[in-house]
C-alpha cells in the first residue's frame, strides 16, 4: 500500500468512525462506499487559505490606489482560494476506490469493523 493510500485510509476510517457514533452501527459496505472522504491534505488547504489572505491584501492596496478592475479580480480570486481552504475536495469512497484498489476498501471495512464493534458490543 502505497502513502496516498494509507491516508485515504485513515481518513476512512476516521470518517467510518464518525459515521458509527451518529448512526449507532456499523456501517454496512454500501453506506461505507458511500462516506466522503477529504483528498486535499492539510497543507495544500492552509497555502490555499495563505494565498487568501496575500489576494486579499494585494487587493486592498490596489483599491487604495484607484485600480478598481485588478482589485476586483484579485478579491474574486481570494474569494476562491478561501472557499477551496475550507472546503477542499471530497469524493465518495467508491470514487477513489474505482482510481486506486477495491483492498482499500477491504482494509477499510476491516479497520472500522474492528475499531466501532468494540464499542457496540
Amino acid at each position: 500500500m502505497n502513502r496516498s493510500e494509507e491516508r485515504i485510509l485513515q481518513r476512512t476510517h476516521k470518517a467510518g468512525v464518525k459515521f458509527a457514533k451518529k448512526e449507532g452501527h456499523i456501517p454496512t459496505r454500501d453506506e461505507l462506499l458511500e462516506l466522503k472522504i477529504q483528498v486535499v491534505s492539510n497543507p495544500v488547504r492552509w497555502l490555499c487559505f495563505g494565498g487568501s489572505v496575500m489576494c486579499g491584501i494585494a487587493a486592498w492596496f490596489l483599491s487604495a490606489q484607484d485600480n478598481t478592475s485588478a482589485a476586483s479580480a484579485l478579491a474574486v480570486v481570494s474569494f476562491i482560494f478561501l472557499i477551496f481552504s475550507i472546503v477542499g475536495i471530497r469524493r465518495t469512497l467508491e470514487t477513489l476506490a474505482d482510481q486506486a484498489s477495491y483492498e482499500l476498501v477491504d482494509a477499510a471495512f476491516e479497520l472500522i469493523g474492528g475499531a466501532v464493534g468494540s464499542i457496540f458490543d
